[in-house]
């Protein structure tokens, strides 16, 4: 026998005795006594038969003639040498050899050390052969190999030559065998394969009882190994510079086989103080324990494992059952493993010549793990399994080489679904959850970590996932972040579906510092779609605080507030997954900003600016910003420790409706701009200047080229009130208009007007004081600043009851000629003269002034240059001297003026003395051409004292 699997005995109806009783003959009435009688006397005389036989066998075959004449048969028919030491027989009762040898006394091949067959021929007349006890004592098997030539050779050359007619005939008519015990105790074998390879195994013993006939048998066989505790390794094999094996191997197999085609195995196989080497390296040899129950059937083919349970060193033990049908061919199993446990130690332990120096402990665990499947030659067909579970528990791992850590990790795997055909995912649903007290991996640590992952396929382009992760505690051991223990909980769920992710939701948060979300999908990996929706939130103060020194020290100091995204953007792809088109909307927040800056300096407290804008995309027309929003709200703001802002606003909105395609010439790009900004007060200590109620107003349009910008038009207003400045100049309020066209950046088309009332201004300096209800000024200009020419073409400065002068002016060349014209319409002298300051006015405060005063003014002509003369290298004379004596000058200046002034229904009265002028009228001229200066002029007038003089010419 060389099976070494061990069975269960199982009770059958097969294994009862057949009844030791011959069937009874049927009896009749006249010849039943007779039949009874005479089968009495045939046993008699068939025992008295066989012992006169047995006698007469002994007398005419002498026991030492039979060892003889047996070895000598033997011998022959063997092709190997047998010798038996002592024979004794008997007909009736058995047989019993001593002492066999096959082989010489220096090369055996089995040694034996008794043989006994017990047998009871009597049984024959029943039809049955039975056999009480067939031992094997001691039997040894030594196989050696020389040269490639086994010395069990000439047994494989024996004559098999079919059985002849006769002996079929012969084998129908066996009787049935019945062996009460067949014993072969403690027997050894030996293998040397010419120095390659040894084996051996010693104290094998072997009991079987059981019946056989052609049709039936029923055997059960017992394999035992039980050596004594002090016994040297009972097992082993060597291979020459490559493998060796020893150990101490326990057995208690049971084989019950109830035809040729069906068999039972059960029992125990215990492998102890096992070695192993791998050329010169130990190999792991735990102690090793295998406790089965399986039943075989060859047709149908079936292997059923009842009953798997492994144990290695005691404390490592998995237990499993399951089935194979057709397992020649094309088998298909199923598997059930109820538990599993193995201490992650003692894995290491014998995996350590294999892997890093890595040192741990804990759990690994299965249960309850259902699998069934079929193969298709050496390769999976398909594998399903419906449930289980695989955990590990309080697990605790060290990678010195690598700073690597993980301490008190719970984790499990739960099975619900997982089917695979030809190698393909079909269905799958797990579970897993991670619970890890502390993780290290090289200068990054984790606390209290909690993650769950859900995932459901039914392919492997068609997977739903769903987690969740809650970390107390991320921190990076670095100088410059040892401060930074962040928490951090992540959520989420998608579908991935062949090309496609559906529904993809994320969400996470890292304690105080940040928070955000991300939503969308993606279509045919994002050539047929693409949408994704994100939002981000930051704790302006956490960030400071956690952000390296080096790194934070250009932020401002004291940032506090919150900062805030959300974008969102859709579109497709190209085929090499480029933007083909997209679509996105932006959004940007600061809340709730407060901020010292320290060059220059700045506070700002209360600080919330929002921008919005959509962008849009497109691969053969390029990235256009339609709109772009800001508005910012500041509560207050301090600079340079001097100026102070409170309530302030700005509204922009920039807008335009081209394509920027990122080519050098890109073409025009119209962009228009929208500006509001206000606040309540803006202040200055040093120099003192105040405002309060400021807002604007601006509108710019301008056309954007790649090395010019044209078009531009620009309108607003301006407005403020109780401006204060330098302590000497107030104004209750201010109003301000403009337009300003610009064709190109050359500046040579340029237009600008403007209108400014200010209401009443005042003005108080050295004593001198002066307040007006309002003053207006507006001027529409054109200017060429490329070549120096400004055209004013009108300036109208009004205040009422004061002074109304208008003004139109041309300079060219920055002024080396020039054309002016102006006029005052009116200067009121009355209002003029209650407008000077009192101080000026000492020991005439008595004094009324009155009239109306028109002024007109004309001028053209050019200037020298006010650099050194060329035929000189003396400094060019003044303009005064160059004006009046022209002789002494190179290239003299010339210049045309005009003007008149006239006084209508003037008056000057001073009650102190009694003086009185009135209906003073005048009329001067004033002309200068060619360096020439002529005056004249004429006066009326009434002039009253004592008495009426009259000052008519």
């Amino acid at each position: 026998m060389t099976e070494e699997n061990k069975t269960k005995e199982e009770p059958s109806a097969d294994n009862e005795p057949p009844s030791q009783s011959p069937p009874a003959p049927k009896k009749t009435k006249s010849t039943g006594g007779f039949l009874l009688r005479g089968l009495t006397y045939l046993l008699f005389s068939l025992f008295f038969l066989f012992a006169g036989a047995g006698l007469a066998l002994k007398y005419f075959f002498p026991v030492e003639q039979v060892r003889v004449l047996a070895e000598n048969q033997l011998s022959k028919t063997l092709k190997i040498p047998l010798r038996i030491q002592k024979l004794d027989y008997s007909l009736l009762s058995g047989i019993q050899l001593d002492n066999i040898t096959l082989g010489t006394a220096t090369n055996a091949l089995i040694q034996v050390k008794q043989v006994v067959l017990d047998y009871d021929l009597t049984q024959l007349v029943l039809g049955k052969l039975v056999i009480n006890q067939i031992l094997v004592d001691h039997p040894q098997l030594t196989a050696i190999s020389k040269n490639g030539v086994w010395n069990f050779a000439p047994l494989l050359e024996q004559d098999t030559t079919p059985a002849n007619k006769n002996s079929s005939a012969l084998m129908a008519f066996m009787p049935t065998l019945n062996i009460k015990e067949l014993l072969v105790r403690n027997a050894s074998a030996h293998i040397n394969q010419g120095g390659k390879l040894n084996a051996h195994i010693n104290g094998l013993t072997l009991q079987a009882q059981g019946k056989a006939s052609l049709k039936n048998i029923d055997l059960q066989l017992k394999i035992l190994l039980a050596p004594d505790k002090n016994e040297k390794p009972n097992l082993g094999f060597q291979s020459l510079g490559a493998m060796s094996f020893q150990s101490r191997g326990v057995t208690d197999l049971n084989i019950s086989v109830r035809d040729l085609n069906h068999f039972l195995v059960s029992g125990t196989l215990v492998l102890q103080n096992s070695k192993a080497r791998m050329k010169t390296s130990a190999l792991p040899t735990p102690d090793f324990r295998l406790e089965m129950d399986t039943e075989i059937s060859l047709k149908p083919e079936t292997l059923h494992l009842k009953k798997i349970h492994l144990t290695f060193d005691d404390d490592n033990q998995i237990k499993f059952s399951g089935r194979v049908v057709d397992f020649t061919q094309d088998p298909s199993f199923q598997l059930q493993v109820h538990t599993a446990s193995l201490q992650l130690e003692k894995l290491l332990t014998w995996g350590k010549q294999w892997m890093p120096p890595l040192t741990g402990q804990g759990l690994l665990q299965a249960k309850a793990v259902n699998a069934s499947g079929i193969l298709q030659g050496s390769t999976l067909k398909s594998l399903n399994i419906m449930g289980g579970m695989l955990a590990t528990k309080n697990l605790w791992l060290n990678y010195p080489d690598q700073n690597a850590q993980l301490e008190n990790m719970n984790a499990s795997l739960e099975l619900q679904e997982v089917t695979l055909n030809d190698s393909q995912l079909k269905n799958a649903a797990v579970n897993i959850t991670l619970q890890l007290e502390k993780g290290r991996a090289q200068k990054i640590e984790l606390n209290n970590w909690r993650q769950s992952l859900s995932l459901k396929a039914k392919a492997v382009d068609d997977v739903f996932w769903q987690f969740n992760s809650d970390l107390k505690s991320l921190h990076f051991d670095h100088p410059d972040t040892h401060k930074i223990f962040l928490p951090v909980h992540a959520e989420g769920s998608g579908h991935f579906h062949k090309n496609d992710i559906n529904r993809l939701k994320l969400s996470y948060k890292l304690g105080n510092l940040a928070n955000g979300t991300l939503t969308g999908s993606l279509k045919n990996f994002g050539k047929n779609s693409i949408q994704f929706d994100q939002s981000l939130s930051l704790n302006l103060a956490e960030v400071t605080s956690q952000v390296p020194e080096r790194f934070s020290a250009p932020l401002p100091q004291g940032l506090t507030g919150r900062a805030k995204m959300r974008t969102s953007l859709s579109g497709k792809l190209d085929a090499k997954f480029a933007p083909a088109e997209l679509k996105g909307q932006a959004n940007i927040q600061l809340e709730n900003l407060t901020a010292d800056l320290k060059q220059p300096t700045v506070h700002i407290n209360q600080l919330d600016t929002r921008i919005d804008f959509p962008i849009e995309f497109r691969f053969d027309k390029g990235v256009r910003i339609a709109k772009l929003d800001i508005h910012t709200e500041l509560h207050e703001a301090e600079a340079l420790q001097a100026w102070k802002v409170s309530t302030a606003k700005l509204d922009t909105k920039i807008t335009t409706s081209a394509f920027y395609n990122f080519q050098p010439d890109f073409g025009t790009l119209p962009v228009q701009v929208e500006t509001q900004i206000s606040f309540d007060t803006l202040s200055n200590p040093q120099p003192a200047l105040s405002l309060a109620n400021f807002k604007t107003d601006l509108t710019l349009k301008t056309d954007l080229l790649s090395e010019d910008v044209r078009n531009t038009h620009a309108e607003g207003t301006l407005s403020f009130e109780d401006l204060s400045a330098i302590k000497t100049f107030k104004a209750g309020g201010w109003t301000s208009q403009f337009n300003l066209d610009v064709h190109d950046k050359s500046l040579s088309r340029v237009r600008f007007s403007q209108k400014t009332q200010v209401n009443k201004p005042s003005i108080n300096q050295d004593g001198l004081g002066l307040n007006l209800a309002s003053v207006s000024l507006a001027t529409t200009s054109r200017l060429n600043l490329k070549d120096g020419d400004v055209n004013i073409d009108r300036l109208l400065l009004q205040s009422p009851d004061l002074i109304d002068a208008r003004l139109k002016a041309a300079l060219h060349q920055w002024g080396k000629s020039f054309e002016l014209e102006g006029k005052i319409a009116s200067l009121q002298l009355g209002s003029l003269w209650k407008h000077v300051p009192v101080s000026y006015k000492t020991e005439l405060e008595n004094i009324n002034l009155g009239g109306d005063i028109a002024i007109t003014l004309q001028a053209k002509g050019s200037l020298p240059n006010p650099m050194q003369n060329e035929s000189s290298k003396n400094a060019a004379p003044p303009l005064w001297l160059q004006l009046l004596d022209p002789a002494k000058i190179d290239k003299p200046a010339e210049i045309e003026m005009f003007t008149e002034m006239r006084l209508k229904d003037g008056f000057l009265e001073n009650p102190d003395s009694n003086f009185r002028a009135e209906h003073l009228n005048t009329q001067a001229r004033l002309t200068f051409e060619k360096s020439h200066i002529n005056l004249f002029g004429n006066f009326s007038g009434n002039l009253e004292s004592q008495a009426s003089i009259s000052l008519n010419p």
